[in-house]
This record gives C-alpha cells, structure tokens and sequence, in this order.
C-alpha cells in the first residue's frame, strides 16, 4: 500500500537534512528528477547509490545470485547498462 510505505519512509529512517526518492522509465527521467530535488548550491557532481538489504556491504555479493539465477543476471546487466553507458 503506497500510503502505509509512505508513512514508514518517513517515520523509520534517520532524521537527514537531505533525502529524497525518485522514480523514472529511462536514465533521462532519472537525470531530470534529480535535478528537481537537489538545490544546485548542493550538488557536488557525485553521486551515490544505495542499495540497502540482502548483503549490499559486500563487493560481489550478487555474482552467484546471477550464476544462479539467469534471469536476474539479465536484469541485473540491463540496469548496470544505463549506469555505463556507451
């Protein structure tokens, strides 16, 4: 339920002077979002991705997950792609 996800975003993650969240269908819809959120005084031309849960600490974690399942491995190199562009 978006509500119920809303109010446990909100209310269960650290207190930060900066979060958001942004969803979109290509990396342009991704760059734009982004641009909308941070405060150009802010950006400092890096960026960091989170991928929290299952073991994200660990360099390589999904490697065996991707040997192991294909289908993820296909996914998993279709998102990388838009971080690589080439």
């Amino acid at each position: 339920d978006p509500v119920d996800l809303g109010f446990s975003l909100a209310t269960t993650r650290a207190a930060l002077p900066c979060r958001a969240a942004v969803v979109g269908a290509d990396r342009a819809e991704l760059v734009r979002a982004l641009t909308t959120v941070v405060p150009r005084e802010a950006r400092s031309g890096l960026v960091a991705f989170a991928f929290s849960g299952q073991g994200a600490q660990r360099a390589g974690m999904g490697r065996r997950l991707a040997e192991a399942f294909p289908v993820f491995g296909e996914a998993f190199d279709e998102v990388c792609a838009y971080f690589d562009p080439a």
